[in-house]
């Protein structure tokens, strides 16, 4: 039975894999057009079809419980739990904003889907120091044309499975605080049980959990304020999913 359930946990990567490379070449033309286009509206439709698509062919659903208070007319900076590849697909859906995340450099180097990655978000080199003054200047010039900046605090997905959340970093709070902008935290309850890093972790088709908070004004706060108050948000959300 164990070995039944790996063989169908690979199979089933395999098949989401397929699905990322079929209909990001299917959408290419679609995508090429958007991303060659003066403004960001067909983009953002583009990219929502996209990871819908993506999510249907895995067999991927999402439950989301959304906040009551947030402003469909502002734009936020966006900050969330990163434990699985599954996390960007799911945020073009979920968060019914324009998005650009910030994300590696090393992600613009896959085929086709690295070309659309590197038009439409901030790439940072983390090797190079002056790449995080240029993230940040970039990140402040999205956010006054009015889309919303998505960042994983944690820095990358962690290494050891079984952290539940690893040790934020400041770039997100600093950018809120000098900004003005207002986080918006968001808690993915069992992407890394549905689509691990590791393949030899599994994974399995299902329902995906979504949190999206109540919005967070840095009006009164320091970074680190902000920092921890997020932090403890989205940790009780995760702990909370599991108990469930």
């Amino acid at each position: 039975m164990f070995f039944m359930s790996r063989y169908f946990s690979f199979l089933w990567r395999m098949w989401v894999g397929l699905g990322l490379v079929i209909f990001t070449i299917l959408l290419a033309p679609l995508l090429f057009l958007s991303v060659n286009v003066k403004g960001r509206k067909f983009f953002d439709i583009s990219s929502y079809l996209w990871a819908k698509s993506v999510l249907l062919f895995s067999g991927l659903f999402y439950k989301v419980q959304r906040s009551k208070k947030i402003d469909k007319k502002a734009n936020y900076i966006i900050v969330s739990n990163h434990a699985s590849i599954i996390d960007i697909v799911l945020s073009y859906v979920v968060t019914y904003k324009s998005i650009a995340f910030i994300g590696k450099k090393e992600l613009s180097k896959i085929p086709l889907f690295g070309y659309f990655y590197k038009k439409t978000n901030i790439l940072i080199d983390r090797k190079n120091l002056m790449s995080r003054a240029y993230v940040y200047k970039e990140a402040k010039s999205y956010l006054n044309n009015k889309i919303s900046i998505v960042i994983f605090p944690e820095g990358g997905i962690p290494k050891d499975r079984t952290i539940k959340l690893a040790k934020f970093k400041d770039g997100a709070f600093n950018l809120s605080v000098d900004s003005g902008i207002p986080l918006l935290p968001i808690t993915f309850g069992n992407n890394k049980y549905k689509f691990p890093k590791k393949s030899k972790d599994g994974g399995s088709p299902g329902c995906l959990k979504v949190k999206i908070h109540d919005p967070i004004y840095p009006k009164g706060l320091d970074k680190e304020e902000l920092k921890d108050k997020v932090y403890e948000i989205i940790l009780n959300q995760i702990l909370d999913f599991e108990k469930k």
